[in-house]
């Protein structure tokens, strides 16, 4: 067994047994959560080439994109897709109101990462359990390009070069 994938596992076992309420045990029991949320790529690219699980999920059931739609790190994300990260995955329902990584950078202003999402497969047409669309998000949360990228998808039209494009 390779020593970066063995002081993975034993970094694991260790938070197991650590004390939940030690802040670096949380760390340690999901590193590719607190990788991605802090926007740390080099990290994060380090501990999913260990072994570490790209579809983790946090106490409170969010994926690492979840988290890195937070911070908008556009190479965190990307090192998450290439890894196999579920690009629709959803929150639990209930106090996240089931939404996926895009709601999340919607709502935070991330407009290239809104792009990579959907040029990854992100479904345009996704909605919360409230029956909530992407693009009435997008609009509420006064996000023009989000919105015109949204709209150009549900009407099939190839989006305008730029209209995202990194920015975030």
């Amino acid at each position: 067994m390779p020593a970066s994938r063995m002081t993975l596992l034993l970094a694991v076992a260790v938070a197991a047994a650590t004390d939940a309420s030690d802040p670096d045990a949380d760390r340690l029991k999901w590193p590719v959560i607190f990788a991605a949320g802090e926007g740390d790529a080099e990290t994060l690219r380090s501990v999913l080439a260990a072994g570490a699980d790209v579809h983790e999920r946090s106490k409170d059931g969010e994926t690492a994109l979840h988290v890195s739609a937070i911070r908008g790190s556009l190479e965190t994300v990307r090192a998450l897709l290439d890894a196999g990260a579920e690009v629709d995955a959803r929150t639990p329902v209930g106090s996240t109101i089931y939404m996926t990584p895009s709601m999340w950078a919607t709502y935070h202003r991330h407009d290239g990462m809104v792009e990579m999402l959907l040029e990854a497969g992100a479904d345009p047409t996704a909605t919360d359990e409230n029956g909530k669309a992407l693009l009435t998000m997008a609009q509420e949360a006064q996000q023009p390009k989000i919105v015109a990228m949204l709209e150009a998808r549900l009407r099939g039209v190839p989006e305008v070069p730029g209209l995202g494009c990194g920015q975030g």
